[in-house]
C-alpha cells in the first residue's frame, strides 16, 4: 500500500482540496439524477427528434419485456390518450404526437417491405408508425383472414433498438381482425358512425389516373381515404411511369408542423385530390396522421429496388431488428426436429427454391423454364465446404422450402438427402391456420448456418440477410446465368 507521501498533494490526508473536489463531484451527480428523472417524466410517449439508433444486436428469440420508466417507448399506450383501443382512432391520438401509416399489397413479403419502409420513413420524419395487419394476398386465400404484424415479429425488440414508439392499428382503434376480409368497394356505408375520414398521400405512378386502391384494409379498419398525389420532387426518376419515391423527399413533405405545404412559398398551396374517396369525400392530407396508399417502391436516392441490395438502409436500420417472436421460433424448431428425427436442431443449410412465376427463360416446357436444380445442389456443396473451412461448422443437414407442387421435384430433394417440412402430413393448416405453412417455412429458413436462395426473390433476399445478420452465417443467390 502506498504511503501518504507517495500520493499526489490533493490526495494526502488533511488536504482541503481533495474534499472540495469530492464534494463538487457528489453535487454534480445529484443534479444530474434530478434533471434526468424530471426529463423522463416529461417525455412520456412524446418523441420530438429521431434519436440515434442502437447498434446492439439481440438474439432471434427474445420475449417481450415490460416497460420501465427510462424506456417509455416500450409501452404503446404511452403514445396514445388511452391504455386501450377506442372506437375511433382520432379519439386516441395525442395532440402532441404525430403519426404515420401506410398499407401493403401483393403478398406477405411485399407487405413486410412496405411496413419496413413505413417505419423507416417514420424515423426520418419524427412520426410514430402505426402498422396495419397483414392482409391475405398472393400465397394464401382470402379465407386466411388478417394477422397482426406483432403476432409474428417481436416489436419490443424493434422499439428497444430504435428507442422509439411503434404502434399497431390494434393498439389505436377497435376492429374485428377475425372478421371476413373483403375488398368489396361498397362494404363501408356512409351511415356507419364508426367510419373515419382521412386525407392521404398517393405515391402511385404519375401517369396513373388514381391511387393504389387499398379498399380491403379500409374496410377492415373502417377508414375512408381520399388521396392527393405526392409532388414531382418526391419521385426518384423523371419517367412518369416510374413508381419510385425518395425517403428524404417524403420526409420533407410530411415533417410535422413544417412540411412542404406548411412552410415556405408552397404554404397552403395544396394540390387537388386525385379523386373523391369511396364515400365522396375530398380531404387534403392529414397533418396529425400522415398516411400513404403504399410505400413499397422507395429509395434513398441511389437506385431503384435498392431494398434488394445488401447496403439497404431500411434493412440495416429497421428490418434486421424485426425478429420473429419466440413462440414461432420454437414451433419452427419443433417441426425441424421431427422432420430430421433429431433431439436438437443441428447446424443446417437452408434452401429456398422459387418456382411458380419465376420462369426466367420465358418458355413453356416446364422442366427447362426454371433454374436447374443441380445449380442449387452445387451451391450447397460449395457452402458446406466453405463453412467447414472458414467457420469450422459442419452443416451436413439441408432443409429446403419451395412453392413447387410437383411430386417429382420433391422426390429429387429426398434423393439428394435433403429434408423438407411436409405440411400435408403435419396437418399444419388444419391445426394452426392457413398462414402457418408459410410462416413456419419462413422462420425455419432463418435458422440456417448458411442459406441458398433464388435470385430476384424478395423472399430469398430477406432470408439471406437474416441468416447473415442474426446467425453470422453465409448466403448465396442462385441465378440461371451463373
Amino acid at each position: 500500500m502506498p504511503s501518504e507521501y507517495s500520493l499526489p498533494q490533493w490526495a494526502r490526508k488533511g488536504s482541503s482540496r481533495r474534499w472540495w473536489i469530492v464534494g463538487l463531484f457528489a453535487l454534480l451527480v445529484v443534479v444530474y439524477i434530478v434533471h434526468s428523472t424530471e426529463y423522463i417524466k416529461r417525455l412520456g410517449g412524446r418523441i420530438e427528434e429521431p434519436p440515434l439508433l442502437s447498434s446492439n444486436e439481440s438474439c432471434s428469440k427474445q420475449p417481450a419485456q415490460k416497460s420501465i420508466g427510462a424506456e417509455p417507448w416500450l409501452t404503446p399506450s404511452n403514445s396514445l390518450k388511452n391504455p386501450h383501443p377506442t372506437t375511433l382512432a382520432r379519439d386516441n391520438l395525442r395532440s402532441d404526437n404525430y403519426y404515420i401509416t401506410g398499407f401493403g399489397l401483393a403478398g406477405y413479403t411485399n407487405e413486410f417491405i412496405n411496413y419496413m419502409h413505413m417505419i423507416y420513413l417514420g424515423v426520418l420524419s419524427g412520426r410514430i408508425p402505426i402498422i396495419p395487419p397483414i392482409i391475405p394476398a398472393a400465397h394464401v386465400t382470402r379465407n386466411a383472414g388478417l394477422i397482426r404484424f406483432g403476432s409474428i415479429y417481436n416489436l419490443t425488440t424493434l422499439r428497444r433498438a430504435l428507442r422509439r414508439p411503434i404502434l399497431e392499428w390494434s393498439d389505436v382503434k377497435t376492429f374485428d381482425i377475425n372478421g371476413t376480409f373483403t375488398e368489396d368497394r361498397e362494404f363501408n356505408k356512409p351511415t356507419d358512425p364508426n367510419i373515419e375520414y382521412f386525407g392521404c398521400w398517393s405515391v402511385s405512378m404519375r401517369d396513373a389516373d388514381g391511387p393504389v386502391w387499398v379498399q380491403g384494409v379500409e374496410n377492415t379498419l373502417k377508414l375512408d381515404m381520399s388521396f392527393t398525389r405526392a409532388p414531382d420532387f418526391a419521385y426518384f426518376q423523371k419517367d412518369k411511369h416510374s413508381p419510385f419515391t425518395v425517403f428524404s423527399a417524403l420526409a420533407a413533405l410530411i415533417l410535422p408542423k413544417h412540411g412542404w405545404f406548411n412552410d415556405g412559398p408552397q404554404k397552403d398551396k395544396w394540390p387537388p385530390t386525385m379523386r373523391p374517396s369511396r364515400l365522396g369525400k375530398e380531404l387534403q392530407p392529414d397533418e396529425q396522421l400522415a398516411c400513404f396508399d403504399t410505400v413499397y417502391y422507395m429509395t434513398s436516392g441511389v437506385q431503384a429496388m435498392e431494398f434488394e441490395q445488401r447496403w439497404s438502409q431500411t434493412w440495416h436500420r429497421v428490418g434486421k431488428h424485426l425478429r420473429f417472436n419466440e413462440d414461432l421460433v420454437d414451433l419452427a424448431r419443433d417441426y425441424i426436429r421431427r422432420t430430421m428425427k433429431v433431439k436438437e436442431v443441428p447446424p443446417i443449410i437452408t434452401v429456398h427454391i422459387r418456382r411458380g412465376d419465376f420462369n426466367f427463360f420465358g418458355c413453356k416446357e416446364r422442366d427447362n423454364c426454371y433454374i436447374p436444380i443441380p445449380k442449387y445442389y452445387e451451391a450447397v456443396t460449395k457452402m458446406q465446404a466453405q463453412l467447414r473451412k472458414d467457420r469450422n461448422v459442419t452443416a451436413s443437414r439441408v432443409l429446403v422450402s419451395s412453392d413447387e407442387t410437383d411430386p417429382a421435384f420433391w422426390k429429387q430433394m429426398t434423393d439428394y438427402g435433403w429434408d423438407y417440412l411436409n405440411h400435408t402430413a403435419e396437418r399444419t393448416e388444419e391445426r394452426y391456420g392457413e398462414w402457418y405453412p408459410l410462416l413456419i417455412d419462413k422462420v425455419s429458413l432463418s435458422l440456417g448456418s448458411g442459406f441458398i436462395g433464388t435470385i430476384s426473390s424478395t423472399f430469398s433476399t430477406l432470408n439471406a440477410w437474416r441468416v447473415e445478420d442474426w446467425n453470422g452465417g453465409l448466403s448465396h443467390m442462385t441465378a440461371p446465368w451463373s
